[in-house]
């Protein structure tokens, strides 16, 4: 598969106005951004490939989105322009090989240890298991959630806190399917994921059949729970969400959340300057329980209110 790649200038960019851009930019359809230009050093000081935050500083401030070239990728693409020429933000586009983009992610994708039990390593790194983690084995390709950012390490570290045998649990923006497989290797049991991305339900569906969950209950779905009351209602309710997406999806879908959880949502994707804004839209359905922080990032475990 190839993909287009849309490259939008940001110069002089707050850190809140490039999370706002990447939030409407989600709401679009971007799945995950690569980031350039010495105006992210501070947010993100660690460089991560593909479509994780990386840090560039000898290039020009930069927002990169990678598009799938299928029929849903070109309406993305269509959209993502028509919004960058109506903000006045320059931006080119190019076509990437997926093959291109595979060898990128092999160059600085390493085994990493998460947590207590958990280890991420991609299929062609050996992983030496002596201290017996759960291993989980991911490709992730075009879909954001290699385990690298802070936003995914928390969410694993919450998973493995909170997940138990008798839970269901629910994948919201799945991505490349890295938490739906924690679930299932916690102990899950039984796994619902979805995603708004046609590709990141392909790849979900992939990365769990890379990994040992068979005979375990899984359905991956593609829809999207804001806009689409049918697909909404027909998403079913569970012991623990999770969400790693970004402070303005979490604030719209924050009325159906509570719809969604019997007991449990952990978020993340949140900056931290939009906390507060986050915990104003969820604070009226749930109590938190738990607030993390890591690299100006933040997550929440919370308690639907009875």
């Amino acid at each position: 598969m190839s993909f287009t790649k849309i490259i939008i200038s940001t110069p002089n960019m707050t850190e809140s106005e490039l999370d706002l851009l990447t939030s409407r930019l989600t709401d679009l359809g971007a799945e995950g951004f690569e980031f350039s230009g010495d105006v992210f050093e501070d947010m993100i000081p660690t460089p991560a490939p593909g479509l994780e935050p990386d840090t560039r500083p000898e290039s020009a401030p930069a927002v990169t989105v990678y598009v799938p070239a299928n029929e849903q990728g070109r309406t993305v693409v269509s959209m993502i322009r028509r919004f960058a020429d109506a903000n006045g933000l320059a931006h080119t586009t190019d076509t990437v090989a997926e093959q291109d983009w595979e060898n990128n992610w092999k160059q600085h994708f390493k085994p990493l240890t998460v947590g207590e039990r958990l280890v991420i390593k991609p299929s062609w790194e050996v992983y030496d298991n002596r201290d017996g983690r759960l291993v989980i084995e991911i490709d992730p390709a075009s879909a954001f959630g290699t385990g690298q950012h802070a936003t995914t390490r928390m969410c694993l570290e919450l998973l493995e806190t909170y997940v138990t045998p008798a839970d269901d649990v629910l994948d919201v923006g799945c991505g490349s399917g890295i938490l739906s497989a924690a679930a299932l290797l916690l102990g899950a049991k039984r796994l619902t994921a979805v995603d708004v991305c046609e590709n990141a339900v392909r790849i979900t569906e992939d990365t769990l059949m890379k990994n040992d969950v068979i005979g375990r209950a899984y359905l991956v779905k593609c829809g999207n729970a804001i806009t689409d009351e049918e697909f909404r209602r027909s998403v079913g309710c569970y012991d623990i969400v999770v969400a790693n997406i970004t402070a303005d999806v979490i604030v719209a879908m924050s009325a159906f959340l509570q719809d969604f959880t019997r007991s449990t949502l952990i978020l993340s994707g949140i900056i931290s300057n939009r906390l507060p804004e986050v915990l104003s839209a969820i604070e009226p359905h749930f109590n938190i329980v738990e607030t993390r922080t890591r690299e100006d990032w933040c997550a929440l475990v919370c308690h639907k209110i009875s």
